[in-house]
């Protein structure tokens, strides 16, 4: 039945499986300080990294 397709998802998009990864590896990060100026540069490349992905699949012909 449908229901089954839709219950469990075939791949997740791109963007939300980066963006699970991060919320992960935030939640990691409270746990354990790590430096400051580290987790703020992973952010930002992370950051540019979903706008770069969304860019291309907006842009590509297929």
């Amino acid at each position: 039945m449908t229901v089954v397709g839709t219950h469990c998802a075939p791949v997740p998009t791109k963007a939300e499986a980066i963006l699970n990864f991060e919320l992960r590896r935030r939640r990691k990060r409270r746990r354990r300080r790590m430096s400051t100026g580290l987790s703020s540069r992973i952010r930002r490349l992370s950051r540019n990294f979903i706008y770069g992905l969304s860019s291309v699949e907006y842009d590509a012909p297929w």
